[in-house]
């Protein structure tokens, strides 16, 4: 028998170095301007990465976002991080089902968390019937988890639906997420798509 993983969605984890003091920092001064969201909190602040301390971060985290696009979407077209912000989830807290609209690719930089801290995205395919499977798989999940660590960054197509389950024990999940986009011009003239 021959599986074919047709039209899968792309999810990727890289490590990226330690965070310099200076950013940590920054990081822990944005926590004291937040606000609430459905079931935890973010920074009042959409545009962290825009502050001259996050330059080192946010160069690593546009090359991580162009290997994605390199080997993945094979594609030359030029991305730019639109919004930035931070997450805070406390025991007992979570983070909604969402996807992140007007966006191409999103990612989330996990720069505090605990080892049981984890990430679940959505199927986007609905199964028609509950078959019951014995054992789940990438093919027959209705969701998968995937697990995180320090230091890491999560990239994902920003169509794709995630959340965290409700924070059980560890401290406060700390994470920077980010939302990108095309850079003009992007398409092509022949087939009247070209933005310029």
């Amino acid at each position: 028998m021959e599986i074919y993983g047709v039209f899968s969605h792309p999810i990727v984890v890289l490590d990226l170095p330690n965070l310099e003091d200076s950013i940590h920092d920054y990081f822990k001064k944005e926590e004291y301007n937040k606000v609430n969201n459905v079931s935890n909190t973010m920074s009042e602040n959409d545009r962290v990465l825009e502050n001259e301390i996050c330059q080192p971060l946010k160069e690593r985290l546009l090359q991580s976002i162009f290997e994605f696009k390199q080997k993945i979407l094979s594609s030359d077209c030029d991305l730019y991080i639109t919004q930035s912000w931070l997450n805070f989830t406390e025991k007992g807290g979570a983070h909604h089902k969402h996807y992140h609209p007007n966006s191409i690719i999103s990612g989330v930089f996990y720069y505090d968390v605990s080892s049981e801290d984890n990430i679940s995205f959505s199927n986007p395919f609905k199964f028609q019937y509950d078959f019951n499977p014995k054992q789940y798989n990438v093919f027959n999940s209705p969701e998968w988890t995937i697990p995180t660590k320090k230091n890491t960054v999560v990239l994902f197509m920003s169509y794709m639906s995630h959340f965290v389950k409700e924070k059980q024990e560890g401290d406060i999940r700390k994470t920077l997420a980010f939302n990108t986009f095309f850079k003009p011009p992007f398409g092509l003239k022949d087939n009247r798509t070209l933005i310029q």
